[in-house]
């Protein structure tokens, strides 16, 4: 059905393909990226190429529902728009997507999303970019997928070729603007919380999903070896798990720090972490923007590959199945391997 919508609208919006393609004056830009958090902050190289090569231009992005919270932590943008369900909702977001009168639009997304072609057919761009799927149609310049596995970062720079705007992967690093209340607030709570200068281990408990969840007694392992070291550590979650982070922090016999239900707290605090361990969410490259060093569960192989954590040292941890199958053993080790190549000697790391 997807599909077919897609065909359907892009019989309207057929392009005469262009590449390069060359545009007079860039003054309005949208991006469209309405999948998840970790989606979004990940493809912030791509907004930062842009500003720099349209530094006067206004950029505007489109998010989803789910991925809405992370439109305050966008950097290099000047104005977030929402693609809510509902059709007159969505006809809302078309009438000003459409008064915007954007010289160039880029569907971000490298999988179909009828909600982010539509979004991009409509703005009524002089360009338009996308990936090669069911609605290349939608675009001037559908950008071909790689022919094997490739981290997402460098995926997305594909999307500036057409542009003939080129970046080198080790130039593109994501980030995140933080608010500065935001870290008042964080720092205010850690003055209060933290008794020593030893290194801070933070420890995220939370998934976007159940199957996401390590396990207690995986958790109260891994936080009662870490500190066997001379590091402090915290265990975080997101406020719906905020029952299990009592439990795990009881039993490991360390301190929790209370949830934070707004993102840009939750993103403030990782950055007052020397090193993070989470499971493949999107703090994971929230840490990552953040510049810190992330041991990351996964119970996929392959988004060793593709999702990562981005430009800065890391260690991902699989196991045989889904992430509660991953070993303690593996875990500390891992935890133990990065520790001791990023912090410092007095961690007491061997």
């Amino acid at each position: 059905m997807r599909r077919f919508a897609q065909r359907a609208v892009g019989s309207l919006f057929r392009l005469r393909r262009a590449a390069p393609f060359q545009i007079r004056q860039v003054n309005r830009i949208l991006l469209v990226r309405t999948d998840k958090i970790g989606d979004a902050i990940v493809s912030t190289p791509v907004l930062q190429a842009l500003r720099q090569r349209y530094p006067d231009a206004r950029i505007d992005v489109v998010l989803g529902r789910r991925n809405r919270a992370a439109g305050s932590l966008l950097p290099f943008k000047d104005r977030i728009l929402v693609a809510e369900r509902g059709a007159m909702k969505m006809l809302s977001l078309i009438r000003k997507l459409r008064a915007e009168r954007y010289d160039l639009a880029i569907d971000m997304l490298p999988s179909d999303s009828v909600t982010a072609a539509i979004a991009t057919a409509v703005s009524g761009a002089a360009m338009k970019i996308g990936f090669e799927d069911s609605a290349s149609a939608f675009y001037n310049a559908a950008v071909p997928h790689p022919a094997g596995l490739e981290h997402h970062v460098p995926r997305l720079l594909r999307l500036l070729t057409p542009l003939g705007v080129v970046v080198t992967p080790d130039q593109a690093l994501p980030s995140i603007a933080l608010p500065a209340s935001s870290c008042e607030t964080v720092r205010a709570l850690l003055a209060e919380w933290r008794v020593s200068q030893a290194p801070f281990i933070l420890i995220n408990i939370s998934g976007s999903s159940p199957r996401k969840f390590w396990g207690v007694q995986n958790f109260v392992a891994l936080a009662r070896g870490l500190a066997r070291l001379n590091v402090e550590i915290g265990l975080l979650s997101a406020p719906a798990d905020g029952g299990l982070l009592q439990q795990i922090a009881a039993e490991a016999g360390v301190r929790s720090i209370p949830p934070m239900p707004r993102l840009e707290d939750f993103s403030a605090l990782l950055s007052f972490a020397d090193l993070v361990v989470s499971p493949d969410t999107s703090i994971v490259h929230i840490a990552a923007a953040l510049g810190k060093p992330v041991v990351t569960l996964t119970g996929q192989g392959d988004l060793a590959t593709e999702w990562a954590p981005w430009g800065v040292p890391y260690r991902v941890v699989t196991g045989p199945g889904l992430i509660p199958d991953i070993p303690v053993a593996e875990a500390l080790e891992a935890v133990r391997s990065l520790a001791k190549e990023v912090l410092p000697v007095e961690a007491g790391v061997t």
